[in-house]
């Protein structure tokens, strides 16, 4: 940019000096051409007086272009005299604003210089600065440094200690037959420690609860008016805790009595427990139907299973024999099931040691000098002066010229007498034309001198003539439209348009959905495989703790029944097999449900009850066997 602008600034000043030099020649060479003397007559006698009147004439227009003509050069030389100043003022101008360009810039350059230097100065106060601060960073990091390595080995020699405990604890776990501790702590959190905690929050929102929920009267349309003494009692093991009720119904009525574990909120799983919130010595656990006692003579008296033995008992067909107390009593005990929670352990992992703090190097880069940004100075550009210009030489003739004397016509003489001719007088000179005398001759031949010269131009001699002013310079500008000396004018041509394609629409054909005629559903396979997997994990469980129910009395009502209710579950089992196997054909088409679906569900459903009637779960035996495995762990 700035050497184009210096470029621009001599294009200015090289057009501006050669209108200088071209202007004052250019009005120096004025268009006055010299006047030219007129040619003297030959006149002898009065017979030419014609001519010399002729002559005398042209003599006064020759003396007065003369004069016209050395005050034109007088014009011409002052005005270019006074154009050459004003030029030359003009350069004298130029010339101090270079010279000025040029100082200020090196002003400019050795005030960037001195700038550089102060910046440099302070970069390095700064670089100093710097550092020093980097050091102090450097040591108080370190020392930050072993402040937290002494904690960090102190909490390394802690995890190691833990690491020997857990790995010892491992060995002793693995050894109980788990494959590692992570499997431990998932039975032990999802099979005790997560049902009991939840217990404590299930057990107090749990329903408050009395005798009156648990039994349900159908009565009579056509009542027998003998009434029946009803008595229903609910008893909690090891709290003193029963609610009680007596009331009487028509003999005629239907009375159902159900457990507590009905409306209460059920365990899942569990057999016939449930919530119920009591006191705060029994929050961690649940309650579950111990026994039940029905004390009735009614021939109607028929046993169920709804969470928990359900009864249902009329006096409508009569008594077992005549006489008999006409009374119904129902007795639901009900024992308590503590849930606790037990120890986790944790996964071995060894610690890693600390590494030792190292006092580093100094982390600090300084700060690099800067240069000073100098400018590239281009040399004043000094014009030289014009030179003042020369008067061009007057001609010769500066005095009149004289006239010639009419001469005087002679009086008429006689025949006799000549013609005198005209005197001739010899003190008196005749004037010469200054194309013959040699006194203009000598005028014409004169010295001539330089004229003042312009850049690039020659000046050209004094002589009379005066000179033709030069030609102006021609800038010629070549073009790209000059080439060859023609210009074409290209006109754009419309592209021509692509012809519109013609578009078919071509209609989807609607694709012919053939229903199949029948199907096989999906749903129907599952619920008969769950249906058959339901009853032969219920068999299995059943013979492997057939003994522990042996040993105990108070299961001995119960598991009596339970050989019943497994037979029930595999035969209902058989049952969904084979109503799958006649209603569905597996080499249709493949559906999600069809018209038996229900049927499988409701089937599915009754498996699943008879899979939870007939589980047993001694929970003392497993608590057992859990505090001897904690123990020998500890």
């Amino acid at each position: 940019m700035k050497n184009m602008k210096e470029m621009i600034r001599k294009m200015i000043a090289a057009g501006m000096i050669t209108t200088m030099m071209i202007t004052p020649g250019a009005a120096f060479a004025g268009t006055e051409t010299v006047p030219e003397a007129p040619e003297t007559p030959a006149a002898e006698s009065y017979e030419d007086n014609a001519a010399i009147e002729e002559y005398n004439a042209k003599v006064d227009e020759y003396n007065a272009s003369a004069e016209a003509y050395n005050k034109a050069v007088d014009e011409e030389y002052e005005a270019a005299v006074e154009e050459t100043n004003r030029k030359n003022e003009e350069i004298a101008q130029h010339n101090e604003a270079e010279e000025q360009r040029v100082s200020e810039a090196r002003a400019r350059n050795e005030q960037a210089v001195k700038d550089a230097e102060e910046r440099n100065r302070q970069i390095d106060e700064e670089n100093e600065a710097g550092r020093k601060a980097a050091e102090e960073a450097r040591d108080a990091k370190y020392e930050s440094d072993v402040t937290k390595y002494n904690e960090d080995m102190e909490q390394y020699e802690a995890k190691a200690a833990q690491y020997e405990y857990d790995v010892k604890m491992e060995e002793k776990i693995k050894a109980a037959g788990y494959q590692s501790v992570e499997q431990y702590n998932d039975m032990i959190n999802s099979r005790y420690n997560e049902p009991a905690k939840a217990s404590v929050e299930k057990n107090a929102s749990a329903p408050q609860l009395t005798a009156t929920d648990t039994y349900v009267i159908e009565e009579a349309e056509e009542k027998s008016g003998r009434m029946i003494r009803v008595t229903i009692e609910h008893n909690f093991y090891d709290t003193e805790i029963s609610y009680k009720e007596e009331f009487e119904i028509d003999a005629n009525d239907v009375i159902t009595f159900k457990a507590m574990s009905a409306p209460a909120e059920n365990t899942n799983p569990g057999y016939a427990a449930f919530y119920y919130n009591t006191d705060e010595g029994h929050s961690m656990g649940y309650w579950m139907e111990s026994d039940s006692y029905v004390g009735t003579n009614a021939k109607h008296n028929e046993y169920g299973w709804e969470c928990g033995d359900t009864h249902e008992i009329s006096f409508r067909d009569g008594t077992v024999r005549a006489g008999d107390i006409e009374d119904i009593e129902v007795v639901y005990n009900y024992a308590w099931m503590p849930l606790r929670t037990y120890k986790t352990y944790n996964v071995p992992e060894a610690p890693e040691a600390p590494e030792a703090p190292v006092k580093g190097e100094v982390e600090f880069e300084n700060a690099p000098y800067v240069e000073a940004q100098l400018e590239d100075i281009v040399e004043a550009d000094i014009l030289a002066f014009i030179t003042s210009p020369e008067k061009k030489a007057y001609i010769d003739f500066l005095n009149h010229m004289d006239l010639f004397e009419v001469p005087e016509m002679p009086e008429p003489e006689t025949e006799d007498e000549e013609t005198p001719a005209a005197p001739v007088t010899e003190d008196e000179e005749t004037p010469k034309t200054p194309g013959t005398t040699d006194t203009h001759k000598a005028h014409r031949a004169q010295k001539t001198q330089d004229m003042p010269k312009a850049q690039g131009t020659t000046a050209a001699a004094n002589t009379v003539t005066p000179s033709a002013a030069p030609a102006a310079p021609v800038m010629t500008v070549n073009t790209p439209a000059a080439v060859n000396g023609t210009s074409e004018m290209i006109e754009d041509e419309e592209a021509p348009l692509a012809s519109a394609q013609k578009t078919e629409t071509i209609a989807d054909e609607e694709t012919a959905k053939t229903a199949p005629k029948s199907a096989w559903a999906l749903i129907n396979l599952i619920a008969a495989i769950i249906t058959a997997v339901i009853a032969a994990a219920t068999v299995i469980l059943g013979l492997r703790k057939r003994e522990d129910d042996e040993d105990d009395e108070k299961e001995a009502d119960r598991t009596s029944r339970r050989p019943v209710v497994r037979g029930l579950g595999v035969i209902t089992a058989i049952v969904s097999v084979i109503a799958f196997i006649l209603t569905e054909d597996m080499s249709l088409p493949m559906e999600l449900a069809d018209q038996w679906t229900l049927m499988m569900v409701i089937i599915l459903a009754v498996e699943a009850v008879l899979g939870i009637a007939s589980k047993k779960t001694t929970r003392e035996g497993e608590e057992k066997q859990m505090d001897d495995m904690e123990a020998e762990l500890a």
